[in-house]
């Protein structure tokens, strides 16, 4: 048996209660009714905080109480918390369950337009969340690489090794903590050499000027007529450091003139294929998916292993994350429900100030292939309405040839700061 337990601080606590003598114990820490059974609310109480020394007895067998009684030391006394029946690992019922905590202690609440929409989602969708920056490591799939079965080749040891780290989502966007045991050393070499670096160069300009540290450290763009970098050194607590612009053209008389330009930079060294950006997207969720659904999922994993040719898929939207991501945000949402007018299984997938929505194609579970404009609508309503907070555009992923982000912008410079102060314009003729 195993329980979960939800309560003021940030941190949900599973504990598996595999014996009835450990379900005993349980029932001894929290209150019980007339049965025996465990209640559902608890209180952090003077008296509960003092049966928290038993764990310090049970360690010296187990250490994992240590852990335990940690996260209960850590709920504020007096406080109510919930006590859940089952390992609840679905992100939308844990916001449910935090929410009724809050109301259990009296807190305001002021998000009842957005229980709506999570409501909505969590009545059609199972749904879970990968922080690539998260304190502790989280590890997908099978511990024993005697055992392990790649996700994506079908192969497993002696044919071929697990000795590398795989990253679930590429390194390069700042994943540190997601890490996939079922992708083979064969499989992790080939996707960093393919669909991997598509969506590096899709997204470099916002990988630098919003820091984000990938396995080399902060990317540095760099096209024909310009190269974008970053300099932390110079970071204060107030901004990210110095962004350096090298441009390759001729600067007017008045320096003045030139903020008032429009610049285009020639990205065209930086291509990608944007079928590769979305199968590496999907790339990321077959990695992360529970393996209990991966059979839903082989046609999906056929086609991200296939050679890039054309074909028509569902479109994919694009919007302003409206905050900084440092390190990549997955959600995975997978359809509980034989409701085939939804997509099967879609996710939202963050980083820098960019966010991606996107249906995964081909699984078997899907009724119909959501390329019609018809049946797409349904999703685009869907993230229109619950993730209404984000302006979207829809972009077609589908292409096989080669393509650039077009970069034009023009520099704003606050009229406090100045030249030569705040800001530097250096070239070859005169250093301004």
């Amino acid at each position: 048996m195993i329980i979960t337990i939800v309560s003021l601080i940030d941190q949900f606590l599973n504990i598996n209660i595999p014996t009835y003598k450990d379900y005993q114990f349980f029932s001894y820490l929290f209150e019980s009714n007339t049965k025996g059974d465990i209640l559902r609310v608890q209180v952090a109480s003077k008296k509960f905080k003092s049966r928290l020394k038993i764990f310090d007895e049970l360690s010296r067998v187990n250490r994992k109480y240590l852990a335990i009684k940690a996260v209960f030391d850590r709920i504020p006394e007096d406080s109510k918390f919930i006590v859940v029946p089952g390992k609840i690992d679905d992100t939308i019922l844990l916001y449910h369950l935090r929410n009724e905590v809050d109301k259990l202690n009296g807190i305001e609440d002021t998000t009842s337009n957005l229980d709506k929409t999570i409501s909505q989602i969590a009545s059609l969708y199972y749904t879970q969340s990968f922080n690539g920056n998260a304190k502790r490591r989280q590890y997908i799939g099978e511990t024993d690489k005697s055992n392990r079965i790649c996700r994506f080749c079908g192969q497993q040891v002696p044919i071929v090794s697990f000795n590398n780290t795989a990253h679930a989502i590429s390194e390069s966007l700042g994943n540190k903590s997601i890490i996939c045991r079922e992708e083979c050393d064969n499989c992790n070499e080939r996707f960093s050499r393919t669909i991997e670096p598509d969506i590096a160069n899709m997204l470099s300009s916002l990988l630098t000027i919003y820091s984000i540290h990938g396995k080399n450290g902060i990317r540095t763009t760099a096209g024909k007529n310009f190269k974008l970098s970053l300099n932390e050194a110079t970071k204060s607590d107030t901004n990210v450091g110095t962004i350096t612009i090298q441009l390759q053209q001729k600067f007017p008389e008045n320096i003045e003139d030139f903020f008032k330009e429009q610049l285009s930079l020639d990205a065209s060294t930086l291509k990608y294929i944007p079928q590769n950006v979305y199968k590496c997207l999907c790339k990321y969720v077959v990695s992360v998916v529970n393996k209990r659904y991966l059979a839903d999922f082989r046609k999906t994993i056929d086609w991200i292993n296939s050679t890039t040719r054309y074909c028509k898929l569902p479109i994919v939207a694009i919007g302003d994350a409206q905050i900084k991501m440092e390190a990549p945000y997955l959600i995975v949402s997978i359809r509980k429900t034989n409701n085939y007018n939804y997509p099967y299984c879609f996710a939202l997938f963050a980083i820098a100030n960019t966010i991606f929505a996107f249906i995964i194609p081909f699984t078997s579970k899907n009724k119909y292939h959501f390329t019609t404009p018809k049946k797409y609508k349904i999703f685009q309503e869907m993230i229109q309405s619950w993730y209404n907070r984000i302006k979207w555009s829809f972009n077609k992923l589908s292409s096989s040839q080669r393509t650039y982000t077009r970069v034009d912008f023009t520099l704003q410079i606050p009229p406090e700061c100045k030249l030569g102060k705040d800001y530097f314009v250096l070239n070859k003729k005169n250093n301004l």
